[in-house]
């Protein structure tokens, strides 16, 4: 996307990569900031929901794969494969109201995130939405992450909330 102002950043990742297995990389944000829409245009194939209203419920994590797949974490450490399909059942506040599936995350695997080397893309609950359960399980993944990128709506200013995660994330 031509972001010169990244270089750095990309830069490290990129070395990163080279010396770990898999680097994550979290998009972090207000609620409805696009998050979830950056990262379907990053991988380019609509697989993760969007919504009008908040959608994004449970961390949600994309990486590359010789075949799609999708798996279901739950918090009691089993795990349940499902379709591309089903995902919204999984991680969103409509499908999984409140979480009540018990749902820890989502692991999605695609052939065209292949651009993305060894970088898994995490899409996190939006930060600050009336769910509080949203910004927690956004929250606990922080310290999982290698490097972060924060979503900021055209559509709102940057707010106070906006500036405290951005100092939060500088270290």
């Amino acid at each position: 996307f031509a972001l010169a102002s990244l270089r750095p950043q990309l830069d490290a990742c990129r070395e990163m990569s080279r010396s770990a297995a898999r680097v994550d990389v979290a998009v972090l944000g207000r609620f409805k900031a696009g998050k979830t829409s950056l990262i379907n245009r990053l991988v380019g194939r609509d697989v993760l929901p969007v919504d009008v209203l908040p959608a994004t419920a449970v961390v949600t994590t994309i990486a590359a794969a010789p075949e799609p797949r999708a798996v279901v974490r739950l918090v009691d450490g089993r795990a349940e494969a499902i379709g591309l399909d089903r995902i919204a059942e999984f991680v969103t506040e409509r499908g999984n109201p409140d979480n009540a599936k018990g749902v820890a995350a989502v692991e999605v695997e695609l052939p065209e995130a292949a651009a993305l080397g060894g970088i898994r893309l995490v899409d996190t609950p939006g930060l600050g939405s009336i769910h509080a359960h949203n910004t927690r399980g956004t929250l606990e993944w922080l310290p999982r992450v290698g490097a972060a990128a924060v979503a900021i709506s055209v559509e709102q200013p940057l707010s106070g909330d906006d500036l405290a995660l951005l100092r939060n994330l500088a270290p």
